[in-house]
């Protein structure tokens, strides 16, 4: 599952050597001040509060301007030693010059078949940094900031994946990119049910004790960080007959961030958690076929399980009793009769059809329902839908199955990120003209929306109407782009009215009791 996430700051004053940004979706304890750049050198020298930082100033290609970038700045304490499986804590302010010219470290994970990595940089525990891109000059200029969250589940995925340089040249922003945590400490975000499993299984492998919680987590901490990689990679020990929902990851109720489940404070449209969300700039989108990281999990034990080759086609048992019975199992309590709809919902004759369906569910289930149901509850707020429909001249996980059809998962990326490391290419892949329009388009209509909350495309492109949940607009991001109107609304009468709810009590983490494991 590759999720990732775009943030906005308002406009920033570099003029001063304060700086003050606006929250718009997630607060970072770190704010770079920027001071100083050296005219004589490829280096460029800036303060934070957390200490002095040495960046590099480069000339972006297509202009040749200067493009200044800060690698590698931690954000907070390195989660090591006593530290591992806590919360994070902020930084102490240091002295000496941090080197970010090179990149940090990623964080630990395991290796994805479907992403090669022939090259993959050194893993470490220490890797919660970021990545600043900043056009043109250092001082006297007011830019919006964007912070890009990547994907990968909290599994995988590392920010220097994604160079932000294009992304802050053409649409002139600060870009920030920042780590997520790894399987170290993902743990936390699991149904409580998969958390005792989890540990189950680790206490076992690691013969760690189990009876005493203390002296366990005592023993996990006394761990190096390869051992507890070996431990906990949950993609070692796929089962052959089932897709695995046990890792999702979800909100945790810490009492702190998270008074109660987000889901139930949204619900109420009195609370103080639905009024902050609905007063914020929000947009939202996906592409059009999200379901297609779904064929580049099949393992080959999977596919000999069910009987099939994924490359003609993913036939009926594989999806009902493969995909959508492990999902029931563990978040409808086994409940057979939503088994039973889920499988008829999607069923297909034709093997192509019902290839196309095995994708459907996996879209709804990990990004389509859950995308439509938070624009519902942004509703009455400066709301933006979009759907990705363009077909990617370079596919994500590469060229897809003769029956795939749509924009599969992670296909927009290159028109925002020269993602040439990301895709294991050997050069930066080169659009062509018609390519190059549409990348143009979004990005104006990306960090357009960052400085102003209203998405604009340029000159000629289409005006972009605001969701409402009366005719719910959304943009669709084609060659020909068009402002349509209720997208896939089966998706929400299916999981919404024709299905039970899930209880969020029982499958929220609730850190108020679990404070370490």
């Amino acid at each position: 599952m590759l999720i990732a996430v775009f943030c906005f700051f308002a406009k920033v004053d570099h003029s001063n050597t304060t700086m003050k940004s606006s929250l718009v979706c997630l607060i970072f304890t770190f704010l770079v001040v920027l001071i100083s750049a050296d005219s004589n050198a490829d280096t460029a020298f800036i303060n934070a509060p957390s200490g002095p930082i040495k960046g590099l100033k480069l000339n972006y290609p297509k202009t040749g301007e200067p493009l200044f970038e800060f690698r590698g700045i931690p954000f907070a304490k390195p989660p090591i030693g006593p530290l591992r499986f806590q919360k994070t804590e902020p930084l102490e302010k240091r002295k000496e010059v941090h080197d970010g010219t090179k990149y940090g470290h990623i964080c630990m994970q395991p290796g994805i078949d479907f992403i090669p990595e022939p090259s993959r940089p050194a893993m470490s525990e220490d890797c919660l940094v970021l990545n600043v891109y900043v056009p043109r000059k250092l001082q006297g200029q007011k830019l919006s900031v964007m912070v890009w969250i990547h994907g990968g589940g909290f599994w995988i995925g590392y920010g220097h994946q994604y160079d932000g340089g294009k992304l802050a040249m053409e649409g002139n922003v600060i870009i920030r990119v920042i780590a997520q945590s790894s399987v170290v400490s993902r743990f936390v975000l699991l149904k409580d049910s998969s958390v005792e499993k989890f540990v189950a299984e680790i206490a076992e492998k690691s013969s760690c004790p189990f009876d005493d919680e203390q002296i366990f987590v005592d023993c996990l901490r006394e761990k190096t960080a390869d051992e507890f990689l070996k431990l906990s990679d949950v993609f070692a020990s796929m089962p052959t007959d089932k897709m695995m929902f046990d890792s999702l990851g979800m909100p945790v109720v810490d009492h702190e961030l998270f008074l109660e489940h987000p889901i139930k404070s949204l619900e109420d449209k009195s609370s103080a958690v639905s009024h902050f969300f609905r007063s914020l700039d929000f947009m939202a989108g996906a592409t059009s076929n999200e379901g297609s990281v779904l064929y580049m999990m099949f393992s080959p034990s999977f596919q000999e399980h069910f009987a099939f080759n994924v490359t003609e086609g993913i036939p009926y048992r594989a999806v009902c009793d493969g995909i959508l019975s492990p999902f029931v199992e563990l978040w409808y309590a086994n409940n057979s009769n939503v088994k039973d709809k889920l499988c008829k919902y999607y069923s297909a004759e034709s093997i192509v059809n019902q290839s196309l369906k095995a994708t459907d569910a996996w879209a709804d289930i990990l990004f389509n329902f859950a995308i439509n149901k938070m624009l519902e509850y942004h509703s009455g707020g400066n709301t933006y839908q979009y759907v990705v429909s363009k077909l990617s001249p370079k596919p994500f996980g590469g060229p897809p199955p003769p029956w795939f059809k749509g924009v599969g998962h992670g296909d927009e990326l290159l028109y925002f990120f020269n993602i040439t490391q990301f895709l294991s290419l050997d050069e930066e892949f080169v659009l062509n003209d018609k390519d190059k329009d549409f990348e143009k388009k979004m990005i104006s209509y990306w960090t357009s929306f960052a400085k102003t909350g209203v998405p604009y495309g340029g000159d000629g492109s289409v005006p972009w109407k605001p969701y409402n949940i009366e005719d719910k607009h959304y943009l669709d991001l084609d060659d020909e782009m068009a402002l349509k109107s209720n997208y896939k609304p089966e998706i929400l009468d299916l999981w919404s009215n024709q299905l039970p709810a899930t209880d969020l009590e029982s499958a929220t983490p609730d850190n108020g009791q679990r404070d370490e494991l």
